[in-house]
């Protein structure tokens, strides 16, 4: 369901849309779970340079990026 909803809002309303970085961060979350780690460290990353870009350095969702990338990190 999460990989539906992140195909969907990549065509609209775009791959930089903040609501499409929290889906890929969501996605990334469940992978690390399931210890997929290099699709959950891929989308971890683009959603962290995505939240960066369009929410700033200081953003709680940018911060929630850099928060789970670094569990990623540590499994």
């Amino acid at each position: 369901m999460f990989n539906e909803t992140l195909k969907g809002k990549k065509r609209k309303p775009g791959n930089d849309h903040p609501g499409t970085l929290e889906s890929k961060n969501d996605l990334a979350v469940l992978y690390k779970e399931q210890a997929h780690y290099d699709e959950a460290e891929r989308l971890l990353l683009e959603a962290l340079e995505g939240r960066r870009l369009k929410l700033g350095d200081n953003h709680p969702h940018t911060l929630e990026s850099w928060q789970n990338l670094i569990g990623l990190y540590e499994a």
